[in-house]
């Protein structure tokens, strides 16, 4: 029975994630050049390999990792918006959990799911705050606009 709870949670954790991305201006998301998917690709590559160099951390019985992939995760919702900080925590969790950590099936569904729904609901605050991508601001401006707040906001 614990099993079959643990295996519904996850599945309800997963089912928010992908309810929670409605949330998001995906049609802005789709509508950036070429220039920008390269730019979310490279931020994407470095979200990989700071994954690949993380820390592991014992303390007692248990151990964790810790890493810097929060860097590039900030820069792509400044740069791109919300949705590509989905797509880089979703493309980054899946190598990280089941190719670098080689994570059980269930283990590494639930932290994806979780990624997910965190960062959707940090993204949709973010844009709440009038978080603007920035790649899309220069583009009409030529200047960058200072967003602390939102910033903050989707931390």
């Amino acid at each position: 029975m614990k099993l079959r709870a643990i295996h519904l949670y996850v599945v309800l954790v997963c089912l928010a994630g992908i309810a929670a991305q409605p949330l998001l201006d995906w049609a802005a998301f789709l509508a950036l050049g070429p220039k920008h998917w390269w730019g979310l690709a490279a931020l994407t590559l470095l979200g990989v390999v700071s994954e690949s160099l993380a820390v592991t951390i014992k303390f007692g019985g248990s151990a964790g990792n810790t890493s810097i992939t929060f860097i590039p995760l900030s820069a792509s919702v400044l740069a791109f918006g919300a949705p590509s900080a989905v797509v880089f925590v979703f493309l980054t969790g899946l190598v990280a959990e089941f190719v670098i950590r080689k994570k059980e099936p269930i283990r590494a569904t639930f932290n994806i799911g979780q990624y997910l729904l965190a960062t959707a609901l940090a993204g949709w605050v973010f844009a709440s705050a009038h978080g603007e991508p920035q790649a899309v601001a220069f583009a009409a401006t030529e200047e960058f606009d200072f967003q602390a707040w939102p910033f903050i906001a989707f931390g």
